[in-house]
């Protein structure tokens, strides 16, 4: 069967585990937001006026996180020295180098020997040559080493979400996160964790913490937001412009995409990964192979709630508050949305055929 090329094309373009490139960035700019999207341009600033920025980034999953960092190794160029590092999964298998370092959240140190391509015996023996500086220490000038020193350093630790169990232990006020010895530096961290933690038990040398939001696709009401739906709409079909031929309405497929999505660009990214995979036999994309992009994604997220969880979903969407619920934040089960005079909580659009009707606000 030979499958129309615009769609092949359409799917390399609508890959959800890839984060956006330059051409494919959405912009989060949009009327009727709570507020502009500056958190490139503030950390700039910050970095120009010598500050030293101990930060984090969180959001719900799917949001767009690494998108963001990736933007802002970007646009510092010639700016800053960046290096951005991945935090790799936790492993039973802590290197000899790092049997002390746990303790000050190796997992600083495993990113970056995984970015300079160094295994344990490679820090093991730089630090018995220079027995006066820590492994960190040397990781990090490695990590540097090719930077202008006249530029400020940056250094991006994304994944860090990941490790939902460490999130106290890496960011609690308790905790030993080695910030003195690391140059500016943004973490990502786990969105429930930092929703729903009291400042006060938040490392306080963390000083800024930067929510990145969904697009407000839902009104207070529960009703679609058209500014927020056609926001996201069009970043999506900037994205597939030269494959318009594989839709039969790309407008169309990209507005249902955006709203079901709930705001979050790789839920929507994925409903028409989907919807382009079921469409291999007819040559296009019509309203019925959207509808299976749809199904499996809320599928996807349904499949890992419970029905007690679904009552739980369903009181957020009549009281518009989170309930202090993590498990249903983490699950993208609920969404938070920003208004110019509110804050307000709703279901995943997704979810809302799963729900019981609504008993008033």
């Amino acid at each position: 069967m030979a499958v129309n090329p615009l769609l092949i094309q359409a799917l390399k373009r609508l890959n959800p585990s890839a984060p956006a490139g330059p051409e494919d960035f959405i912009d989060r700019e949009w009327e009727g937001m709570a507020r502009g999207w500056d958190v490139c341009e503030r950390l700039t600033t910050l970095l120009a006026a010598g500050f030293t920025v101990r930060a984090v980034l969180h959001g719900p999953i799917g949001v767009g996180k690494t998108t963001e960092l990736r933007r802002w190794a970007r646009e510092l160029e010639g700016i800053a020295a960046v290096v951005q590092v991945v935090a790799p999964r936790p492993s039973n298998e802590v290197p000899p180098y790092q049997e002390s370092a746990r303790q000050v959240a190796g997992f600083l140190e495993d990113a970056l020997a995984q970015h300079v391509g160094w295994d344990w015996r490679d820090v093991q023996s730089a630090t018995d040559a220079d027995p006066d500086r820590s492994s960190l220490s040397v990781l990090l000038s490695r990590a540097f080493q090719d930077a202008d020193p006249a530029l400020p350093k940056l250094l991006l630790i994304d994944a860090l979400d990941l490790l939902t169990n460490e999130q106290d232990q890496i960011f609690g006020a308790a905790q030993n996160l080695p910030l003195d010895e690391l140059p500016s530096v943004v973490f990502v961290g786990a969105h429930p964790w930092f929703l729903l933690t009291p400042r006060e038990r938040r490392d306080p040398r963390l000083e800024y913490i930067w929510e990145l939001p969904c697009f407000a696709v839902q009104d207070p009401d529960g009703r679609p937001n058209p500014l927020a739906i056609e926001a996201l709409a069009k970043g999506l079909q900037r994205r597939l412009g030269p494959t318009e031929g594989a839709f039969w309405d790309l407008h169309a497929c990209c507005e249902t995409a955006a709203y079901i999505s709930g705001g979050v660009p790789r839920d929507a990214i994925r409903v028409l990964h989907a919807a382009v995979l079921s469409a291999a036999k007819a040559g296009q994309v019509n309203a019925a192979h959207l509808n299976i992009g749809v199904n499996e994604l809320r599928q996807d997220i349904a499949q890992s709630l419970s029905s007690a969880e679904l009552a739980r979903v369903a009181e957020v969407g009549r009281t518009l508050n989170h309930q202090g619920d993590a498990s249903l934040i983490s699950k993208n089960a609920i969404l938070p949305y920003d208004l110019p005079d509110r804050r307000y909580w709703l279901p995943h659009p997704v979810l809302l055929n799963l729900l019981p009707p609504p008993k008033g606000r």
